[in-house]
């Protein structure tokens, strides 16, 4: 929580925040205690930073309705980093790869989103009941907008956004957008 203090002090010198109205805004607050009691709790790198970029977001001007952050946060104690990576991944996929430092695979005619996340992940290759479990569980809890990974459709259609609003919502939250 050293680097969450820090950028709060960096986004304060930059005039982007008050450190002052921050103490005083009681939803900062309620992240802020949330988000450490959840840091306290885990070991995983991924859920780390996305509590750190969490309290950012919220300090900054017009963030998510109280409620929001609270569901987000909630989901990011209990989602492991296979969640959030394959959340990540299906909702932009194309600029996922760009972020990883990789071309996106060229698919022929038809693929599936099964392939493009082992393109994505080759340790998930093999995998298919563990990440069929994933990706069920980000249906079900309503950030992905397919329960499915093996259908097959045409190769750009990989490549659309699977998100929901709520998944889309989630993303912002827990990703810093340059300051």
């Amino acid at each position: 929580m050293q680097d969450v203090a820090a950028e709060l002090q960096r986004l304060a010198q930059s005039d982007q925040i008050s450190l002052q109205s921050l103490l005083e805004h009681e939803e900062f607050i309620d992240v802020l205690i949330e988000a450490t009691q959840i840091v306290l709790r885990t070991s995983v790198t991924e859920k780390k930073a996305a509590l750190k970029n969490a309290v950012i977001n919220s300090a900054l001007p017009n963030p998510p309705e109280a409620s929001l952050q609270n569901i987000y946060l909630r989901f990011v104690d209990d989602l492991t980093s296979w969640h959030l990576r394959v959340l990540s991944l299906f909702h932009d996929p194309r600029q996922w790869f760009m972020d990883h430092g990789r071309k996106s695979p060229e698919f022929t005619m038809t693929s599936s989103l099964g392939a493009l996340l082992e393109k994505a992940f080759p340790e998930l290759a093999g995998r298919r009941e563990f990440y069929d479990f994933i990706s069920k569980d980000l249906y079900l809890k309503g950030l992905l907008s397919t329960d499915g990974l093996h259908t097959m459709m045409t190769a750009s259609g990989t490549y659309e956004s699977r998100s929901t609003d709520l998944g889309k919502g989630l993303i912002r939250f827990i990703s810093i957008s340059d300051l």
